[in-house]
């Protein structure tokens, strides 16, 4: 049972370069896995569109072991500028979500979590947090 994400979200990781001698090892991953390119000497970009595909997450969440941590990594999502780990904690929740019910159904206590928004499952309409709704000036007489 499998559905296409609300919000597909292009991710992008951009490393290098580094003196890491996991560096040529992440370079052949991203390009084998990430259609990775390099886009100056030293410097790579992996990127990828996350769907209903669980491998894309993994892929980029093992990615992201190997270079989130290294000083020049940037991670974007849909454009945006986001910290590492909370992709990397994005990318391995999703798929799980993926694998048991085909969509995300997390139960929020005190609303979506960080990671969340920069997940293409996070669906704003489907969010308990989330209202659209207008709180008027005073109670009004028939709610008591």
């Amino acid at each position: 049972m499998s559905t296409s994400p609300p919000n597909p979200r292009t991710v992008a990781v951009t490393f290098g370069p580094s003196r890491s001698l996991n560096f040529p090892r992440a370079v052949d991953y991203a390009q084998r896995h990430l259609a990775g390119t390099q886009i100056e000497p030293g410097r790579w970009r992996a990127a990828v569109i996350l769907t209903e595909e669980r491998s894309q997450y993994r892929q980029l969440e093992r990615l992201l072991a190997m270079v989130g941590h290294w000083g020049p990594t940037e991670v974007t999502v849909a454009g945006e500028l986001e910290a590492a780990d909370l992709v990397s904690r994005m990318a391995d929740c999703a798929p799980r979500w993926l694998r048991s019910r085909g969509e995300c159904r997390v139960i929020y206590h005190d609303g979506p979590y960080d990671r969340c928004f920069a997940c293409p499952l996070f669906d704003p309409a489907k969010d308990p947090w989330h209202s659209t709704a207008t709180v008027p000036d005073r109670v009004p007489d028939d709610w008591f």
